[in-house]
């Protein structure tokens, strides 16, 4: 019987919507086949990926913190143009957020947020270890693209005018270069780098990590089972874990509008870092899968199914029975080595 031509026909008669189990036969366990992948990804590599994590975020730092040294492009600057950059001049000491805050806002709040929402719900120490790595990977690719953004585009800032010419005397070294008598050399350095906004781009890339985590972690996205009758155990306090999970982008956005406020950035300045920043912490989030494999993660790769055996089930919770409406319903049993593609579009049709 096990050589028999319809063996794969009797397994198709197994499982409803016509799902093929040809693979389900020869495949092994997931776990198993989870090692042989980590331990293919160690010989590619020769390193553990911690290390490799480790040499990409510090790369991504030194490559950042090089830029800041780097004189900016000489924008060509239109005589007419300078109304835009007349605005008044605010000391980096008076500004709503300084710069010495931002790794308070960019890594060290995100760590905590990730720290407490993770003892809050009992996440694993692999989970937590993912978490960490994926924000230093958001923060500081997030942080060496604005440097690059910065140098090579050499935006003026809204106050360019007072840090060039502080005593109000237009002079130009020739058409379209000013000639600057700054009092600190350096203000006209940083005032020929607005876009896109470095707060803006950094608090978004740490805060927006730490958002997506609580997001994920506290289930604000867990749909509502309306085959449960009464409140669904998913769908309590639901404000509460919305406010819970995005107030860190609510503090990003101040830091972002701080920033157009205190004239130090134009409207598109922030616009765009704010954009830049969230698109750091999805693309890192999606390299680096905190919850993948692990409890309550959005991949459920310890929930396995060797086979699916069904067996007929009446509104009595008879064996043989038919529903009233004549509906054969049908139960499945665990196994270890069904595909995970297949246990999720079971998960689906079946409403969970």
């Amino acid at each position: 019987e096990e050589n028999s031509p319809n063996r794969e026909t009797d397994d198709m008669a197994i499982i409803p919507f016509g799902i093929s189990t040809r693979h389900l036969r020869h495949s092994e366990p997931r776990s198993t086949a989870s090692q042989g992948r980590v331990g293919r990804m160690r010989t590619m590599t020769g390193f553990p990926a911690w290390a490799v994590d480790g040499f990409v975020v510090f790369a991504l730092v030194y490559l950042a913190g090089s830029l800041e040294l780097v004189e900016p492009f000489q924008r060509y600057l239109v005589p007419e143009t300078l109304p835009k950059y007349s605005y008044p001049f605010l000391a980096s000491s008076n500004v709503s957020v300084p710069t010495w805050t931002l790794p308070f806002l960019g890594v060290f709040l995100p760590l905590g947020i990730i720290a407490s929402v993770a003892a809050f719900t009992g996440s694993s120490w692999l989970e937590i270890r993912r978490a960490c790595a994926g924000l230093c990977v958001s923060v500081s690719l997030g942080w060496a693209i604005t440097n690059l953004l910065k140098v090579s585009i050499g935006g003026y800032r809204p106050d360019f005018l007072y840090r060039c010419w502080p005593d109000g005397n237009v002079a130009w070294a020739s058409p379209g270069v000013p000639a600057c008598v700054p009092t600190n050399p350096r203000d006209v350095l940083e005032g020929r780098k607005s876009f896109p906004s470095g707060h803006s781009s950094m608090s978004f890339s740490g805060l927006g990590f730490a958002a997506l985590y609580a997001t994920a972690k506290l289930g604000v996205f867990s749909p509502y089972d309306y085959s449960v009758s009464g409140t669904h155990p998913k769908d309590r306090a639901t404000m509460l874990r919305i406010v819970c999970a995005w107030w860190p982008l609510a503090l990003a956005t101040w830091v972002a509008v701080s920033r157009w406020r205190d004239y130090w950035h134009h409207s598109e300045d922030v616009i765009c870092g704010s954009a830049l920043g969230l698109l750091t912490s999805y693309v890192a989030w999606m390299v680096k899968q905190p919850l993948a494999g692990t409890r309550g993660g959005t991949r459920r790769e310890g929930r396995d199914y060797e086979g699916r055996e069904y067996a007929p089930m009446g509104p009595d919770g008879g064996e043989g029975s038919a529903d009233e409406d004549g509906v054969t319903r049908m139960i499945r049993r665990p196994s270890s080595s069904m595909s995970l593609s297949d246990s999720a579009r079971m998960d689906r049709m079946e409403g969970r």
